[in-house]
């Protein structure tokens, strides 16, 4: 799932904030596995407004799709 912008720049790097980040939906929580001191929640951070995003077929690697500068 992805969160948007919020239009303030701390947002995007706070380990804690879910705002600009793509979230982890999982039914079990395996291989959740944060980076240290992350809200377990949070896949991807340091985005600016996400708008999409998919997973490549082989390797599951996100891509992502954002707007703004």
């Amino acid at each position: 799932m992805t969160t948007s912008d919020k239009h303030n720049s701390e947002i995007p790097q706070s380990p804690e904030l879910l705002g600009d980040k793509v979230l982890r939906i999982d039914r079990d929580g395996e291989g959740n596995e944060p980076s240290e001191g992350f809200d377990p929640r949070i896949y991807t951070y340091s985005h600016r407004n996400v708008q999409g995003i998919t997973f490549h077929p082989n390797i599951g690697q996100p891509i992502v799709t954002e707007h703004g500068p």
